[in-house]
């Protein structure tokens, strides 16, 4: 016979497992992308891109808006030699 206490306590496991691990990898899929979004945005602006990865980790679309804040690159080098800088 199978001691019925041993399957409610493992039961307990594989119903944590099947649930809360699925949603902890989703999750963090979905703060992936605005953080690869934000270092790609921050490259092109010559910022530094590892801090505005974390940042769009952890603070995901408002590091979004502070990044889109500076000009790009190109669009610098425009503003400066038509001397708007």
């Amino acid at each position: 016979m199978v001691d019925s206490t041993y399957v409610f306590r493992n039961g307990g496991f594989k119903l944590f497992v099947l649930s809360f691990i699925p949603v902890i990898f989703m999750g963090l899929i979905f703060n992936l992308i605005p953080a690869l979004i934000a270092m790609n945005m921050a490259k092109n602006r010559g910022l530094k891109s590892v801090p505005a990865f974390f940042a769009g980790l952890f603070a995901s679309f408002v590091s979004l808006f502070f990044i889109a804040m500076f000009p790009k690159k190109d669009m610098q080098r425009v503003m400066e030699d038509r001397e708007i800088i």
